[in-house]
């Protein structure tokens, strides 16, 4: 595995704390390419998290499979808002879509993941076109999305910024599942047995939703002995459950036709 550190892909922000933020790791395969890319974006709540959470080791996993990991970093409360971050993916995925060849990685096959909050940044930024399409990435170039205990509703953090209850359950424009069509990419969906409250409920139902739309192979995984922190922290392990779904997942919807 080769690892390439720190890559600015917009000009780098530094919070108040000096925190430096629109930065990139990218891990790469040994064998030769073009390779699936997967675009990791990092937990937190929206306010905290950094890029670097994503180990090396964890993306080894994956880049034994195949696979070309790239790590992104955003802005943050209280630094930044709605739909800062949003923007902040959407400018990571036209970074990788248009350098990521010269890693050995297939620019028409991007898989947007994350975990948490990144979850919920790569649903929102792959299924409301509008922010890629801002960016100039072709619809075409997203094969799939992949949320580990993502909140696919209006994010709680984005709530509390348009005062409303944390607890309330809300599906507007700031929604992932409020921009679910028929057109809509394949998504993988996690949750732990032990997630937050509704994790689950509001994962299954967003799930549901897709298949209404005729998308009848999305797939739901609850993991077994896991809370929502377990998720990540187990991610790239060798017997680790969410590590092998992901990895099928992009096996699945890479299309080698293309890169």
């Amino acid at each position: 595995m080769s690892f390439y550190r720190d890559i600015a892909y917009r000009e780098p922000y530094s919070d108040r704390e000096n925190k430096c933020s629109r930065l990139l790791n990218i891990f790469t395969p040994d064998t030769i390419g073009p390779h699936p890319v997967m675009l990791f974006f990092h937990g937190g709540g929206l306010e905290t998290g950094c890029y670097q959470d994503l180990t090396p080791e964890a993306a080894a996993y994956f880049t034994q499979k195949g696979i070309t990991v790239v790590s992104a970093d955003y802005r943050m409360y209280p630094a930044a808002g709605w739909p800062d971050f949003v923007h902040d993916a959407a400018a990571a995925c036209q970074w990788v879509f248009r350098n990521i060849s010269s890693y050995q990685g297939s620019k028409h096959n991007i898989f947007l993941a994350g975990h948490s909050a990144g979850a919920y940044l790569a649903a929102i930024t792959g299924l409301d076109p509008k922010y890629l399409q801002q960016q100039q990435v072709p619809a075409t170039a997203l094969r799939g999305i992949i949320s580990l205990c993502g909140q696919l509703f209006t994010h709680f953090r984005v709530k509390k910024e348009k005062g409303i209850s944390e607890l309330k359950p809300v599906i507007d424009a700031a929604a992932p599942i409020y921009h679910l069509t028929r057109q809509s990419p394949p998504v993988l969906s996690v949750c732990a047995e032990d997630d937050m409250p509704a994790r689950a409920a509001e994962n299954i139902f967003f799930i549901e939703v897709l298949k209404s739309y005729g998308h009848k192979d999305n797939q739901y995984f609850e993991i077994k002995g896991h809370d929502h922190t377990g998720v990540f922290e187990a991610l790239g392990s060798n017997d680790d459950q969410t590590s092998r779904a992901v990895t099928a997942f992009i096996r699945k919807y890479h299309n080698k036709n293309i890169t």
